[in-house]
């Protein structure tokens, strides 16, 4: 066999390896550090990381949108400057989440993060806007898996979230499908 050859199918098959696996080990460990963190800005910053590496970022975003509905009941009270930023982080998610329903937009999980990324973009901004664009996604993730009862959850959510929780416990009802 030719030496020259030979290495570069060395070369090629290091770099394989390292796409499949290295690459993926790299995205996962930011993931990791982004839902461990306890600084919100940190977190951010991990995320953001996980998002540029050239690996499959389904998993980043739904972390992502699931990091930004949980600190977004910590956020409703910020100072005006504070809630600037967050609102341009909260920005970055639901466009991550949009990337994710235009790339499999069958999957009904890239609805719900969405839809869960929106309904927290809401309590800290209060942009009616907001809500309409849960309940449009929420809606949609309830067509495309009519029996999983997240989708109906996320939509009583949406009440709440406006303070209406005589109308998130009827909606509830309502939408949750009874045998």
């Amino acid at each position: 066999l030719n030496p020259i050859a030979a290495g570069g199918v060395v070369v090629f098959a290091i770099f394989l390896i390292w796409q499949a696996n290295i690459g993926t080990l790299v995205a996962n460990r930011y993931v990791i550090k982004a839902v461990s963190a306890d600084n919100v800005e940190e977190s951010i910053e991990y995320f953001k990381k996980a998002l540029d590496t050239p690996m499959e970022k389904y998993e980043a975003r739904e972390h992502f949108a699931q990091k930004l509905g949980r600190s977004s009941y910590q956020l409703t009270n910020i100072a005006a400057d504070e809630k600037a930023m967050f609102l341009e982080i909260f920005e970055l998610g639901e466009r991550e989440m949009e990337k994710s329903i235009q790339e499999n937009p069958l999957d009904f999980r890239h609805h719900l993060f969405a839809g869960e990324v929106y309904t927290a973009s809401f309590r800290i901004s209060g942009n009616p806007e907001k809500v309409i664009r849960a309940q449009d996604i929420l809606k949609k993730a309830t067509e495309l898996s009519p029996t999983n009862q997240q989708g109906y959850w996320q939509l009583a959510e949406i009440n709440v979230a406006q303070g209406n929780v005589d109308a998130a416990q009827a909606r509830s009802y309502v939408y949750i499908p009874h045998s």
